[in-house]
């Protein structure tokens, strides 16, 4: 228990890092005070978006190789559809950047399947040679799996190559002036979401600039 907490915005907003016990808890009489609030849109942008890159999915591929065939196998099919990626950006894009803005479900089903199985493979302890790799990919994935479940008309995809590397974002569009005191209308974009949930909560909110 404490008096004050003194954090970056991402322990207030940011659904993969908040402090839950504080900024979810409707019961809880908290004031807030966000210093620098002009620089909240654009990190919101960030906290609300995720990307993967195809040169981290080969590398751990190979440091997976026949010793864990289930996870390769995994990581494999997600490594093929960063390639079909690369030949996107070439043929539907202009060589360097291709965007869309739906986002595929083979794309979250690919995700998915390789954090089951990786889950199965991070149980057996941190004795693993890869453990370090697998971890810090893991949880790459886990935001880039929740931030598709928030995907709709707020966000777009994109891909962009330099030579054999390929990454793809998920990128949050909506951004909000966080210094408005009118609730906003629906549609919320996440950050309106993140920020209405503390008002909401019979909390005080005091920015500054």
């Amino acid at each position: 228990w404490s008096d004050i907490i003194v954090c970056d915005y991402n322990y207030v907003f940011d659904p993969r890092a908040h402090l839950k016990r504080f900024f979810q808890d409707a019961r809880g009489q908290y004031a807030f005070l966000i210093d620098e609030a002009h620089n909240l849109v654009d990190r919101a942008r960030e906290m609300f978006s995720a990307e993967l890159y195809k040169g981290e999915i080969l590398g751990l591929k190979r440091l997976t190789g026949k010793t864990h065939p289930d996870l390769t196998k995994k990581l494999d099919a997600l490594n093929k559809y960063f390639i079909k990626l690369g030949k996107k950006v070439d043929k539907e894009g202009d060589g360097e950047s291709w965007v869309n803005p739906e986002l595929s479900t083979d794309l979250l089903a690919l995700v998915h399947n390789f954090l089951k199985e990786a889950e199965k493979v991070l149980a057996q302890g941190s004795s693993l040679l890869f453990w370090d790799e697998l971890i810090d990919f893991y949880f790459q994935a886990l935001g880039f799996e929740r931030t598709g479940e928030l995907f709709d008309e707020h966000y777009t995809t994109y891909a962009e190559k330099q030579g054999k590397e390929v990454r793809f974002r998920l990128f949050c569009l909506d951004d909000v002036d966080t210094t408005k005191v009118d609730r906003p209308v629906e549609p919320w974009c996440p950050l309106r979401k993140a920020f209405w949930s503390l008002l909401g909560a019979g909390q005080w909110l005091l920015m500054t600039r």
